[in-house]
């Protein structure tokens, strides 16, 4: 079975836009998802050859939940 790249791109989006608020109002409940969900997002920006957006949003990600980690 074939990756869908374009179209997992417009899941994970999507999804994202979700937890994004979520995650502001309750983070004890939803960072988790939203980290999963970039996450995610990084790997499908790596199957659609945009490696650099996927290295920063690793980046990004690591920066984030280090700040977590420490407080």
């Amino acid at each position: 079975m074939k990756a869908n790249y374009p179209k997992a791109l417009e899941s994970v989006t999507e999804a994202i836009s979700f937890y994004k608020p979520l995650a502001r109002q309750l983070p004890q409940m939803f960072a988790g998802q939203m980290i999963s969900a970039c996450r995610t997002l990084a790997d499908v920006l790596d199957g659609l050859g945009r490696t650099g957006e996927a290295a920063s949003l690793r980046r990004q990600l690591a920066e984030a939940t280090n700040s977590l980690d420490e407080e």
